[in-house]
């Protein structure tokens, strides 16, 4: 007597291949996912810095173009609304706004108004530098500037 074996499906090896080539995908992607998302995290956090410093420089400039302000190397207000949100982060912000200088980037040692103010605004997460701006603002008072 003849067997009728016209049986479909799959052998338990053809699953068990099907499968491992599967999780070797799977993890494959999911590699790349993880790393995807680390790299997106630091662009955010960098665009995050950016925005600070330039932010805090556009502040500065509004507020030292009043002259008395300007004369007194006086701090703009709300900036520590800035440094809070950036705290929020794990980040750290350092301002130099006390370097006065000549047009030519010499320190200005005379009397009177400097020309120049000179601003560096950093942001780091612990040691490592993620944005950096220096800026000149020039005295609202000089004609020799504008």
């Amino acid at each position: 007597m003849k067997s009728n074996r016209n049986m479909s499906g799959f052998t338990l090896v053809e699953v068990l291949v099907a499968l491992a080539v599967l999780t070797i995908v799977l993890g494959v992607v999911a590699a790349n996912i993880g790393s995807s998302l680390q790299i997106s995290r630091q662009s955010r956090i960098n665009a995050f810095a950016s925005e600070y410093v330039q932010s805090v420089t556009e502040r500065y400039r509004t507020h030292w173009s009043v002259p008395a302000n300007y004369t007194a190397g006086s701090t703009p207000p709300d900036l520590s609304a800035l440094a809070s949100k950036l705290a929020s982060v794990g980040l750290t912000a350092t301002i130099n706004a006390a370097q006065v200088i000549n047009p030519d980037g010499t320190a200005f040692t005379g009397t009177g108004q400097p020309p120049l103010r000179r601003i560096e605004v950093e942001v780091r997460q612990g040691s490592n530098l993620r944005a950096r701006l220096v800026t000149d603002i020039g005295n609202p008072q000089s004609t020799g500037l504008r």
